[in-house]
C-alpha cells in the first residue's frame, strides 16, 4: 500500500484520522506495490515489491533503492 499523506499542523485530529490510518497501513505494509513509491520519500524507508517478492530500502534521494531481502526463490536470501 502506497498511500502516505503529509498532515499539516493546522489539521485537527478529527479531520486527519483517515489520513493517519492510511499512513499507518502504508508503514505496516512497507510501502508495498508493483512499483517504487515516487512521492513523500524518506531515506531509510522500505518498499516491498509485490511483483518481484523483494524488499528494498531507500538509500538516498536520487532515489537509489538497495535490495535487502529476496523472497522470490525457495528460501529468503538476505542481500
Amino acid at each position: 500500500m502506497q498511500n502516505y499523506t503529509e498532515i499539516s499542523e493546522n489539521q485537527t485530529l478529527r479531520d486527519s484520522r483517515s489520513l493517519l490510518l492510511n499512513n499507518d497501513k502504508t508503514a505496516m505494509s512497507n510501502s508495498s506495490g508493483e512499483s517504487f513509491p515516487t512521492q513523500n520519500l524518506q531515506i531509510g524507508m522500505f518498499c516491498y515489491r509485490t511483483d518481484e517478492k523483494k524488499l528494498y530500502q531507500l538509500m538516498d534521494n536520487m532515489p537509489t533503492w538497495k535490495l535487502v531481502v529476496d523472497m522470490s526463490g525457495d528460501g529468503a536470501k538476505v542481500a
